[in-house]
């Protein structure tokens, strides 16, 4: 039994300054737990494209071999997200797919791919900021636009040109990366070989693509 000090009542007791700053480490603590399970456990929120069934390689493919699934990968993991699904509408797979894999840009072909006869493969180089590089690659079908540094205006050089073949201009880690991104174009015709390559000297190229319409369904 607590004996009472003179006066006859008890002290109460309260805690010293370092229990006080442990139990707030504590709730620090918790709450960081707290916050990292919510976290992990939170919906992922990028939708990344995915084959809706197995598919043959060659086959061409269609919005219905296609679809879309929220999924979190891995940092470095190449996927085509859902508002770039189109793009993968009319191209060939190149080996087998299974349902759910992930559909990549390696993982098919552009089924007109080949240069038309008679073509003349012009070689140019476009401002990264207008390369469009996240996009364009070999098989891709592009306008080639040029603006007069002299302030007199954009016109168009060619439309519905074959891409087949990106430099991009730097090594896979990101080291020594060029601001010009090199393009081989499929030219139909020497004179507008001829201006493509007059525009690559004395004006600024930019590289646009249209969209296309219809698209893969979300699952």
């Amino acid at each position: 039994m607590t004996t009472p000090p003179p006066g006859g009542r008890a002290r109460r007791l309260i805690p010293s300054g370092r229990a006080t700053v442990g139990a707030a480490l504590v709730v620090v603590a918790a709450a960081g737990v707290l916050s990292s399970h919510r976290a992990a456990t939170a919906a992922p929120d990028e939708r990344v494209v995915v084959a809706t069934r197995s598919v043959p390689s060659g086959t061409v493919l269609t919005a219905d071999d296609l679809g879309t699934v929220a999924m979190d990968l891995p940092d470095g993991m190449a996927a085509v997200t859902a508002d770039r699904a189109e793009e993968l509408i009319g191209t060939t797979s190149r080996h087998d797919l299974r349902e759910m894999d992930l559909v990549r840009r390696s993982d098919v072909a552009r089924a007109d791919s080949d240069p038309a006869e008679g073509s003349t493969i012009v070689p140019v180089e476009v401002p990264r900021t207008r390369a469009l590089v996240d996009s364009v690659h070999s098989g891709s079908r592009v306008e080639v636009l040029a603006t007069d540094p002299d302030g007199t205006g954009t016109r168009v050089l060619a439309t519905d040109v074959l891409v087949v073949g990106v430099d991009d201009g730097g090594s896979d880690d990101g080291i020594g990366v060029s601001d010009r991104v090199g393009y081989r174009l499929a030219v139909l015709d020497a004179d507008t070989a001829a201006s493509v390559v007059d525009a690559a000297v004395r004006s600024e190229l930019t590289i646009v693509m249209s969209t296309g319409r219809g698209g893969p369904t979300d699952g």
